[in-house]
């Protein structure tokens, strides 16, 4: 049985929809929610915690929560902007919480560091520490579900790294299963066994999160993962599909299983070779040479293995 669950979920926000959301997780699972800004990631957070009426179902541990209350799902919710209590210090914040497993507030206490804070108030923290604060405070609450807002936002870039880790280390001491909201692949990458990809309200795709990078289900999916060379099978002989080739992936003026004939435009010159700039039927193609070209027309060849095909 699946931990989380989400059926056809839907949210009308405005002129903004959340459509149809679907997907599970198992127990101890970090999901990652990619897609530009406005995609509606931050709604679909704020749907699992119950601040929106939806339409569809929502499970937690095969519970069917749907129309329950915000304080009645047990899921902790941290945004980006930290959301704490101006006019109380670190430990008012901490002990906020219904909550008074004080056993449970020490030890994280401890584990977070903030034993040198607690009589602070938040106008005195820098950001990592508020973030620090607002990730205890849902933690003591005991959640059976934490959803992270692009947490790292707010934090100073040259402490992001160290952020990363904390949150992986926390997240395995205190066997979480998360969500984590995030416009940065790296973090995705770095932080999730599973990731979803949110674009324009709908989640477009949703695996493995190395499956989810390396193999882009349709070519939007490719476009916002960055991508070069997504190209129409047309180019090959084939219709119905785009594809894309690496650019290390292309053998130059020699044939292959496949071929694409193009005029040179520029070159980058970089430190183990050049990066060319080619044009075929008005799609540009990029393909990396170890010698610079001394001819302005080419041949790409590359393998079918070499593909990445992806419908449109």
């Amino acid at each position: 049985m699946s931990y989380l669950k989400l059926e056809n979920v839907s949210v009308k926000k405005g002129n903004f929809k959340l459509e149809n959301i679907n997907f599970e997780l198992d127990e101890g699972d970090f999901l990652s929610i990619i897609g530009k800004t406005g995609s509606g990631k931050t709604v679909l957070l704020e749907t699992i915690a119950g601040i929106h009426k939806s339409k569809g179902k929502i499970f937690l541990e095969g519970r069917n929560i749907t129309n329950l209350s915000i304080e009645k799902r047990k899921i902790g919710l941290v945004y980006q902007d930290f959301m704490l209590f101006e006019h109380l210090t670190v430990r008012q914040n901490l002990l906020f919480s219904k909550n008074k497993d004080l056993e449970l507030y020490s030890r994280i206490v401890d584990l977070f560091d903030l034993g040198k804070i607690l009589n602070r108030k938040p106008k005195n923290l820098s950001g990592g520490e508020k973030q620090k604060v607002a990730i205890a405070r849902a933690l003591i609450s005991k959640p059976k579900l934490l959803l992270l807002d692009e947490p790292l936002s707010s934090i100073d870039f040259s402490f992001r790294y160290m952020f990363l880790e904390f949150i992986k280390d926390i997240h395995k001491k205190f066997n979480l299963t998360t969500v984590y909201v995030t416009h940065n692949l790296r973090e995705a990458l770095n932080l999730s066994n599973k990731c979803g990809v949110l674009l324009d309200g709908k989640l477009l795709q949703f695996g493995e999160t190395e499956e989810v990078f390396e193999r882009p289900s349709t070519k939007n999916v490719a476009v916002f993962l960055g991508f070069k060379n997504i190209l129409p099978g047309e180019l090959i002989g084939m219709k119905g599909f785009y594809f894309s080739v690496s650019p290390y992936n292309f053998t130059i003026n020699k044939k292959g299983e496949f071929n694409l004939k193009c005029a040179l435009y520029s070159v980058i010159e970089k430190d183990s070779g050049y990066m060319l700039r080619l044009k075929t039927k008005n799609h540009t193609v990029y393909a990396f040479s170890p010698q610079k070209p001394k001819e302005n027309q080419l041949n790409l060849s590359f393998r079918k293995s070499d593909m990445v095909v992806f419908i449109k």
